[in-house]
């Protein structure tokens, strides 16, 4: 159970009046639910100490969420790159690339894997860089790359 002073700090009203900053905040509007869940949704997945009392705001809210988050997020480029590497080897069709970015990031829906490898095939047809065995086929590097 963390201290009550800390909880008291965290707890979040629906104002945001402000005292230290009165010339840069608008103290006649509320903020939104959403915007203060946002942000609770945001701290509770960083985890550790202040994660925890996240939770216990989110709980007292009302809002529910999995309570899961990604350990290692795909960052900027990795779905490109993962692309082009297996696409090294042979060319493969969107399912097989959906089936490679699931196995390297585990915590990764289905669905969400299969629209990151095919938007990052558009990037990369876009670019020159990979093309396509007809509307149904496989993708394959493109020899102009």
């Amino acid at each position: 159970m963390p201290p009550a002073g800390i909880f008291t700090a965290l707890c979040i009203k629906r104002t945001n009046n402000l005292a230290d900053i009165r010339g840069d905040v608008n103290h006649s509007c509320t903020m939104q639910d959403r915007t203060i869940n946002n942000a609770l949704l945001a701290l509770a997945k960083q985890g550790g100490a202040q994660g925890r009392i996240a939770d216990g705001l989110l709980v007292m809210r009302g809002v529910k969420w999995s309570g899961v988050y990604h350990q290692d997020p795909l960052v900027r480029g990795k779905t490109r790159a993962l692309i082009a590497r297996e696409l090294e080897c042979a060319p493969k069709s969107s399912g097989q690339l959906t089936d490679a970015l699931q196995a390297q990031a585990p915590g990764i829906g289905r669905r969400s894997a299969y629209n990151r490898v095919y938007q990052a095939l558009l990037r990369l047809e876009q670019a020159g860089k990979v093309c396509r065995d007809g509307p149904d086929g496989d993708w394959h590097l493109s020899e102009f790359r």
